[in-house]
């Protein structure tokens, strides 16, 4: 089974990252290619740093009650990560869903 991120909820992603880091760049590189082109309303950030950057890498998912979700990609594992953000994707659409009923 593969995992994929649920986007449909969130308001913003953005991904800063060195793509000459083994390490992070295949994890960021992955989020970019996950995020469906058919989410109009999902604010996307990328920004690619130089090598000699002293900037942080980052992954940064903002849902659309605000909670943010950060990561670096260097100490982060993909499912650990798609765990997370999938199990408050859930608390959101609860929220929803009680809310509509109210």
């Amino acid at each position: 089974m593969a995992l994929t991120i649920p986007f449909g909820l969130m308001s913003k992603v953005m991904v800063n990252f060195n793509p000459l880091n083994t390490k992070s760049s295949k994890l960021c590189r992955t989020i970019l290619d996950n995020v469906p082109p058919s989410l109009v309303e999902l604010e996307r950030s990328f920004k690619v740093l130089p090598p000699s950057s002293s900037e942080k890498e980052l992954i940064k998912f903002t849902f659309k009650d605000n909670k943010e979700f950060s990561y670096d990609p260097c100490n982060t594992q993909f499912d650990l990560m798609v765990h997370e953000v999938s199990r408050y994707n859930k608390v959101v659409k609860l929220k929803e869903s009680i809310e509509k009923y109210a």
